[in-house]
């Protein structure tokens, strides 16, 4: 069966924004891929050698055969290339370990009978891209925190074998059950079972999960370990019977009985799935319960404490409610939340938190947030955007907006996505004046209202807001436009991120998109004189055909200290001080709020807080005590920091 179209590999490659053959040029830049994908890239590609020979060539080899490469030159060029790819398109992901040997399992069942190697290097690539978005939650092989979706899915293995296997877990000592299911999970998991079983049971396996019902697939992996562990129970009872009860070779004998099923497992895995009533609904369920422990919130918490803007106590904050959110959402087109929000989701949470971002502009963030095949963003990757857009640095915020509109990441923007840019900064612009102007008043008096033209700035006396905003609308798309145009310093029609953020910086009415001053800055490009510290009158002109009698007046330049601290690298401050929340406060929110807390609560009893109580008198002061937040990142992120 054609796996490229039968898993929807098709599918996603059309709905990308960068085709295969623009990831493997992006490749090719330095510093395109992080050095720690790259080297390890290099490491693991000529290791194949028995990978390829065997499913590739067709040749059954062992570790000990000695094997000649020259004829892999080709399969091994394709393989790093494909790998190289995906550490583009998946930052969060990279390059994990091992995964060589699965491109390799790809690369001779992705088959093409034009193409002189056998197989469509493309159609492999997007095929894995399956297997790593859709089949398997988006942080299951996430290098922050790290592969921290497996190590719930261990947890739910172990939750799976008590529920469905009651034999094996009867026999089992708790701690001998989660030691077996642990190493079970990282053996077979992580490979997704090639080398672990036959050639016939792995070949049949695949077809089940890329075939089957999206749902089916996404849990065919959990399937599949209850397969092969209940094969291997009788024997796994009967050796815990002769050893007096030591339970020491469970995990050696499921690994003899997977290496021994030599069978093709398409139906019985079908058979299976119905017996145990497994569902996708039913797996995210349990998947949900194990991400609340404390122990992996916390991994999360300290994860993002390191890399974004927020402190502990609000990353904290916005985890609750993003918990909350998942729970509370109930929609018959989403199946499984557990992972993350979709589109329809997210949209008014943004528009809570950035309320003078345009509909656009946030259906353009969500492209940014690059969301995964299901079309889900998680908790890590929406605290980065809403860190740089509540708390970050001007320079972040502007790149941010930059790759709004740079989709496929060539590092400029032509006219017509400056066009499209100009029209979303008018947009935040004509809201932040909206949010900002003082509410209408019963007695009558002069507003002052900021608008701009091409080159320059006024402050118009006007009785009615509206009147003022209808009577520019049709002039700050304009005027951001040719703002934009003059910024291409080297008149090629391409803004780079170079000459977008120097220009901005010169320009107050872009900065007041980005700011959130108290006195916003003027709306002039400064010409010729830039940095100026004296304040200089400005008079009204009037000439005869002019509407109103009122011409713009010219703006006093920015002054030098302003522009340096807009380009600096501290914080803009939000009228809110950047403490923001994902939702209204409710009852069945303070609820699960107080629930939460008090399960990740340490319990203890009266006599521990009175054999407590002595100690901590016999403690001395030996001086300044350590940062929590600084131990607590040692101890749960150490060896998880993306490098």
């Amino acid at each position: 069966m054609d796996w490229h179209v039968a898993s929807g590999a098709h599918a996603l490659a059309a709905r990308s924004n960068r085709s295969y053959r623009d990831l493997c040029r992006r490749s090719l830049i330095p510093g395109a891929v992080l050095e720690a994908d790259a080297r390890q890239i290099a490491l693991d590609v000529p290791r194949t050698g028995v990978s390829l020979y065997r499913y590739v060539l067709g040749q059954p080899v062992t570790e000990d055969d000695t094997l000649d490469m020259a004829p892999l030159a080709p399969y091994l060029e394709s393989l790093k290339r494909i790998l190289m790819a995906y550490a583009v398109r998946n930052v969060r992901v990279g390059y994990v370990q091992g995964h060589a040997d699965i491109v390799s399992f790809l690369l001779g069942h992705v088959r093409d009978i034009n193409a002189p190697t056998g197989y469509n290097e493309e159609q492999v690539f997007w095929v894995y891209c399956v297997i790593m978005e859709r089949i398997f939650p988006s942080d299951f092989f996430a290098r922050l925190p790290k592969l921290q979706g497996f190590h719930v899915d261990m947890d739910v293995l172990a939750h799976l074998i008590q529920l469905k296997l009651p034999r094996l877990a009867k026999a089992l000592p708790e701690s001998d059950l989660q030691c077996m299911s642990s190493l079970l999970a990282f053996k077979w998991f992580i490979t997704i079972f090639v080398g672990e079983v036959p050639d016939t049971a792995l070949t049949s396996y695949w077809n089940y999960m890329l075939t089957a019902t999206p749902s089916a697939g996404a849990i065919a992996h959990f399937v599949m370990a209850l397969l092969l562990l209940d094969s291997a129970t009788d024997d796994i009872i009967e050796s815990i019977a002769q050893d007096d009860g030591d339970a020491s070779f469970a995990y050696k004998i499921a690994l003899e009985h997977a290496a021994s099923m030599d069978m093709d497992v398409f139906a019985t895995l079908e058979a299976k799935a119905a017996t145990y009533a497994l569902t996708e609904e039913a797996i995210e369920a349990i998947r949900a319960d194990v991400r609340v422990n404390p122990h992996y919130m916390e991994q999360e918490v300290c994860a993002l404490h390191g890399i974004t803007h927020f402190d502990r106590s609000q990353l904290e904050q916005l985890q609750l409610e993003f918990q909350f959110i998942l729970r509370t959402t109930n929609h018959s087109s989403l199946p499984t939340l557990a992972g993350g929000i979709n589109k329809e989701i997210l949209r008014p949470i943004l528009a809570r938190v950035i309320p003078e971002w345009g509909s656009k502009s946030l259906d353009q963030l969500f492209e940014v947030l690059q969301p995964d095949a299901r079309g889900h963003v998680d908790f890590q990757r929406l605290m980065l955007a809403l860190s740089v857009l509540c708390k970050g640095t001007l320079e972040e915020k502007l790149q941010l907006c930059f790759d709004l509109y740079d989709g496929e990441k060539v590092g400029h923007l032509d006219v017509e996505q400056m066009i499209l840019m100009a029209g979303s900064l008018c947009e935040i612009y004509h809201n932040k004046v909206s949010i900002d102007a003082p509410p209408p008043s019963a007695k009558k008096k002069n507003n002052k209202f900021r608008s701009a033209s091409a080159d320059t700035a006024t402050i118009i006396e006007d009785e009615d807001a509206a009147s003022v905003f209808d009577r520019f609308g049709r002039v700050l798309p304009t005027a951001f436009m040719q703002k934009l145009l003059r910024m291409d310093a080297d008149m090629d029609r391409k803004l780079s991120f170079r000459e977008w953020y120097q220009g901005a910086l010169t320009e107050p009415l872009i900065l007041r998109c980005f700011g959130d001053e108290d006195e916003p800055p003027v709306a002039r490009r400064p010409s010729r004189s830039f940095w100026v510290d004296e304040k200089l009158p400005y008079a009204v002109r009037r000439r005869s055909n002019s509407s109103d009698g009122v011409v713009p007046m010219r703006s006093p330049p920015i002054s030098r200290e302003k522009a340096l601290s807009a380009a600096s690298d501290t914080p803009y401050r939000r009228k809110d001080g950047g403490r923001i929340s994902l939702l209204s406060p409710t009852t069945e929110f303070e609820l699960f709020s107080a629930t939460m807390t008090m399960s990740s609560q340490p319990t203890g009893t009266p006599e521990d807080d009175q054999e407590s109580e002595p100690e901590k008198a016999k403690v001395p002061d030996v001086g300044p005590r350590s940062n929590p937040d600084k131990l607590c990142q040692t101890s749960f992120c150490y060896g998880c920091v993306i490098s």
